[in-house]
């Protein structure tokens, strides 16, 4: 009797089996990884705490494909960097045809900051694609960075309570508005039972993510017949959006390369009081990404976890121009050549 009585005094201090982590941190308390417990209190023994449902381990629904990933999405987001993607098509993907490339102007203050994408089709794999460029010199920077710091997040969607980046959805829209969203019409009008691939690298992850919502928002496809898949991303808005992101879209990562300094700007914006968050899609390299190079599809998507874990180490800023072992500011703008090996990270 005096075990018993002991043990239920030890689980009303440490803690209380659970049957899972998410109605764990649903009930207010922490769910520690290494022992599938639920404790009322932090323990000090356990290594990996959750106290967010969207840390709770879980596996994407989709196996990621590196091969698919480096041999095509990588592509694609190549050609962004293009003013003729096409070029990257025909010594790449020759079955891939450019649709129309868009680029407007998205600062009102600087001078030559704009924002680009392109949409494509391929009749062969039955694809049709939007991809979105990244940021491009130090003044769009800086107007990424003032907008941040003057408009932090807003509510841009029906389809989801959370919020985004206010200067994200701004871009977008500036993007959608000078074109986009009409050949994205026509080309589901052309091509209606092709999949859509959303992709983005830099500031253009951001915009995809923006954009898919957008694109779920008004009913163009639904999210179980489209493939996110972006790269050097920034966090993109507020619990709510990171969670909805997470559940919405089957299909959807966001690869990181090693110590990648985007990844590692602020979760914090302390004018507003905000903190943003990933999504649970993460995919980590922590190499120089050469083929058959491992990598890590992270089960938590915001924490001391998968990148995070590189924080303690000084950010390169070549692990942000290169993934692949590719020089996305060189080989793309060269057309893709098919000899890359002049491309690789020194």
């Amino acid at each position: 009797m005096m075990v018993f009585l002991f043990f239920l005094f030890l689980n009303s201090v440490l803690g209380v089996l659970a049957e899972n982590c998410d109605s764990c941190v649903d009930s207010g308390k922490t769910w520690c990884v290494e022992y599938s417990e639920c404790y009322k209190t932090s323990n000090s023994s356990c290594t990996t705490q959750i106290d967010l449902r969207l840390n709770c381990p879980t596996l994407p629904k989709f196996e990621y494909d590196d091969e698919f990933v480096r041999s095509q999405i990588w592509v694609m987001l190549n050609a962004v960097m293009s003013k003729n993607p096409q070029l990257c098509f025909d010594n790449q993907l020759p079955t891939m045809k450019l649709y129309k490339r868009r680029e407007v102007n998205c600062s009102e203050k600087y001078e030559n900051v704009t924002c680009a994408g392109y949409t494509a089709y391929d009749t062969t794999k039955k694809v049709i694609a939007i991809v979105f460029r990244g940021a491009i010199g130090q003044n769009q920077v800086k107007d990424m960075t003032e907008k941040r710091d003057k408009f932090g997040l807003k509510s841009g969607f029906n389809v989801t309570n959370g919020k985004i980046l206010a200067f994200v959805h701004e871009y977008a829209m500036k993007l959608l508005n000078d074109g986009m969203k009409q050949d994205l019409i026509e080309l589901k009008r052309d091509y209606p039972d092709f999949e859509l691939w959303v992709n983005g690298i830099s500031l253009g992850s951001n915009l995809a993510w923006a954009i898919a919502t957008w694109i779920v928002d008004n009913g163009l496809y639904k999210p179980d017949d489209m493939k996110i898949i972006v790269m050097g991303a920034f966090r993109p808005g507020d619990y709510a959006f990171a969670s909805w992101l997470t559940e919405t879209f089957p299909y959807n990562f966001h690869v990181l390369h090693r110590s990648d300094p985007v990844s590692y700007l602020p979760r914090y914006l302390p004018v507003f009081n905000k903190t943003v968050f990933w999504p649970k899609t993460e995919v980590w390299y922590n190499n120089n990404m050469i083929p058959g190079e491992p990598f890590h599809v992270c089960q938590q998507a915001d924490g001391d976890y998968c990148s995070a874990l590189m924080k303690s180490s000084t950010p390169d800023d070549l692990d942000h121009l290169y993934y692949f072992n590719i020089d996305i500011n060189r080989w793309g703008p060269d057309g893709c050549p098919k000899n890359i090996s002049a491309y690789g990270q020194p």
